[in-house]
C-alpha cells in the first residue's frame, strides 16, 4: 500500500474564528523519497467559503496557482518544501485545519465525507484522526 501524507486547509473569514470552512485537500505522496503533491479543490468553493473580499479571493488564487504549479511543473523536492510551508499557515483567512499521514486507499472512505458537502453536518476532522491513529499503530 502507497503511504501519503495528507493537509486540509480552510478558509475562515475572520482571524477571531476559531473554525473556517475546510476546502482544500493536498496529499504528498511517500514512493521512494519523492515528494509529488496532488491537491482536491472543493468544488464551488468560491461560493461555499463565502470569500469576505475580492483581496481574499485573489490571495486564495495564488494559493490554489501555487499548488498547480508544484504539482504539475516544479522539481518535486520543492513540492515538499511548500507542502510542509501550508502545514503551518496559521494567520490569515487560509490556515492549516487537519494533517496526517495514512495509506493512500483510507482515504477513499474519508475524502468522499468532504467533497460531498458533508463537512457542515457531521464532525469530519474526527474521520481524519482515526485515520491518523490506524496509521500510527500500523507504522
Amino acid at each position: 500500500m502507497k503511504k501519503c501524507d495528507y493537509l486540509i486547509l480552510e478558509y475562515a473569514d475572520s482571524e477571531l474564528r476559531a473554525h473556517g470552512i475546510p476546502f482544500i485537500v493536498i496529499l504528498r505522496g511517500q514512493d521512494n523519497n519523492s515528494c509529488v503533491l496532488t491537491g482536491y479543490v472543493l468544488r464551488g468553493w468560491e461560493t461555499k467559503i463565502r470569500v469576505a473580499s475580492d483581496k481574499e479571493l485573489e490571495d486564495v488564487a495564488i494559493i490554489l496557482e501555487d499548488l498547480r504549479y508544484y504539482s504539475r511543473a516544479a522539481p518535486a523536492s520543492s513540492g515538499g518544501r511548500f507542502f510542509d510551508r501550508l502545514s503551518s499557515l496559521n494567520v490569515g483567512p487560509v490556515r492549516e485545519r487537519v494533517s496526517g499521514s495514512c495509506h493512500l486507499e483510507e482515504l477513499d472512505t474519508v475524502l468522499p465525507i468532504f467533497f460531498d458537502g458533508e463537512i457542515v453536518t457531521v464532525p469530519w476532522q474526527l474521520f481524519f484522526d482515526e485515520l491518523a491513529a490506524v496509521a500510527g499503530s500500523v507504522a
